[in-house]
């Protein structure tokens, strides 16, 4: 016979979904919530007995999970960029022998994502009235940067450092501000970052 799921603190504990996988399904469950309640509260107001409340989730579930609200944050930020990174790296490799098309396609992904309130608020001035967001919002920057680099070396291996990483670090935020503060339309937005970048990669190819 089957053993039947028990309840503890809320928590579903020995039923269908278990170990990575109940580890996957329990923390995109607390990223939406995540979602849900910083684009209506604010993260100042989006506490870790908010989101147990909002779940179903224990609290003591969530600090052993992430530890603090700060590692459910950083935990956050980097699972979306990985996600948003991820798609716009495979538009881009999918389009080898048209790297513009690539680019702007892969751009195209990152500024159509760029709609979570958590990912918009540690990036938009390191967090917007929040300094304990800055460490986090420079953590993202940092990684986002490390990824856009290793994708431009794809591109274009004989591309040395320190350049390259700088480079990357400079599209990065360009392409945050464009689609946190838009001062052009989305469009051409994309195609001045698409062209900065096929003159650093050597031009079309």
């Amino acid at each position: 016979m089957a053993r039947s799921a028990r309840r503890r603190g809320g928590d579903v504990v020995g039923g269908p979904l278990s170990g990575g996988r109940l580890r996957s399904t329990l923390r995109e469950s607390l990223f939406s919530a995540m979602d849900e309640l910083v684009r209506r509260d604010g993260w100042a107001a989006t506490s870790i007995a908010k989101l147990a409340i909002h779940t179903g989730v224990s609290r003591q579930t969530i600090y052993n999970e992430f530890g603090t609200r700060d590692g459910i944050a950083q935990t956050y930020l980097l699972h979306r960029i990985d996600v948003m990174l991820d798609a716009a790296e495979a538009a881009v490799l999918a389009n080898c022998d048209n790297v513009e098309v690539g680019l702007r396609a892969g751009l195209e992904i990152v500024f159509d994502q760029f709609d979570q309130p958590l990912v918009q608020t540690a990036l938009a001035n390191g967090g917007i009235g929040s300094e304990e967001l800055v460490p986090l919002a420079r953590a993202t920057n940092a990684h986002a940067t490390a990824r856009v680099a290793n994708l431009l070396l794809e591109l274009q291996p004989d591309l040395v450092e320190p350049a390259t990483t700088t480079f990357a670090d400079a599209l990065a935020r360009v392409a945050l501000t464009h689609a946190l503060v838009p001062t052009h339309d989305r469009d051409e937005a994309i195609d001045r970052l698409v062209r900065v970048a096929i003159v650093f990669l050597g031009g079309p190819r």
